[in-house]
């Protein structure tokens, strides 16, 4: 089952001349070279998020692959590149102090974590690019022992002492049935899968 769904902040350099997706879109548009945006590595949720977003509204933008979320928020700290897919726990601060302008959160709904940041799928409709945290099971565990796991999780996620853990990582309980669950990474393996494909994205340790 899945336990928890956290979503990441798109957000710039304070310099950048933009206050919100549809102006960093259309700042993308105006500059033939594109805008850059940094990611924690190749094949990263952080790099595949902005392929993504490049992708669903068409714009370009130029990877830059740091060894690190650290080292990617540093140089975007730094105004050395333009724009970040970043956990939100990492940025919040930055956000708040104005160091960083945060212009979306990439779950489909706001996040009471970021009340005040839009999703990006207001702008661009259908944009979803989150982490999640789930239990598996080896394949041949019986139905009745799943049944009774999932039972167990879904109470433990109700707790508050569960609830405070996944606040730190800018998350909330997220309980689906085992079924919903197995449809869930079928989908996603399916999403990412494609946009890998599309792109020519050679993974690390890939040929």
């Amino acid at each position: 089952m899945i336990a928890a769904a956290p979503p990441y902040l798109l957000v710039v350099r304070p310099t950048l001349p933009v206050n919100s997706t549809a102006d960093l879109i259309r700042l993308a548009r105006e500059k033939p070279e594109g805008l850059s945006f940094g990611s924690s590595g190749v094949g990263a949720a952080s790099h595949l998020s902005g392929l993504l977003f490049a992708s669903e509204t068409g714009i370009k933008l130029l990877h830059v692959p740091y060894k690190g979320t650290g080292p990617a928020v540093t140089d975007l700290l730094g105004g050395r590149i333009d724009v970040m897919f970043a956990p939100g726990p990492v940025v919040q601060q930055f956000v708040a102090s104005g160091q960083l302008k945060a212009l979306g959160v990439t779950d489909t709904a706001r996040s009471r974590f970021y009340p005040d940041i839009p999703p990006v799928s207001e702008t661009v409709p259908g944009y979803e690019s989150v982490g999640w945290f789930g239990l598996l099971a080896p394949p041949h565990t019986p139905p009745e022992i799943i049944k009774e796991l999932n039972e167990v999780i879904v109470a433990a996620t109700r707790t508050q002492e569960f609830r405070d853990s996944l606040a730190t990582l800018g998350a909330e309980p997220k309980p689906q049935t085992p079924e919903d669950f197995g449809r869930y990474i079928n989908a996603d393996v399916a999403k990412w899968s494609k946009l890998v494909k599309d792109n020519n994205v050679q993974l690390p340790g890939g040929k």
